[in-house]
């Protein structure tokens, strides 16, 4: 789980590169349910965020 906040009210987009490939990635709500499944490529997430926002995001790494 990773938490994402956008400080300066502008929406925007924001590419995770992570260490390892990614599987799969998706937007949870406050519960940790899954809500919106995100756009990967390789070991790169792509999260959008509208202006304020604090998303939770999930992330299961391919094995």
């Amino acid at each position: 789980m990773m938490r994402l906040f956008e400080a300066h009210g502008e929406d925007t987009t924001v590419s995770l590169q992570l260490p390892r490939a990614v599987e799969a990635a998706w937007v949870t709500n406050l519960m940790g349910d899954l809500e919106t499944e995100l756009a990967i490529a390789g070991n790169a997430v792509t999260v959008p965020l509208g202006g304020y926002a604090i998303e939770t995001i999930a992330i299961a790494f391919a094995a």
